[in-house]
């Protein structure tokens, strides 16, 4: 389980995207993982740095009751 008082960034070395999910306030402290492909890109070289400038913002999913 994630710990709810960090922020995770995902950014990838091949298109340039940043997937950012936010766990608790918006100010917590971050961690950044760098990876050489995402599932946006698949590590396509023909699409390296498509996504330079894109952030999205990943949002996790609560389940509804048990």
């Amino acid at each position: 389980m994630p710990d709810r008082d960090r922020t995770l960034e995902v950014r990838c070395r091949n298109c340039g995207a940043r997937f950012v999910a936010w766990y608790g306030e918006e100010d917590a402290g971050s961690e950044v993982k760098d990876v050489h492909k995402c599932g946006l890109c698949g590590g396509d070289p023909m699409k390296k740095d498509n996504l330079k400038d894109a952030v999205l913002r990943l949002v996790p999913q609560v389940p509804r009751g048990t």
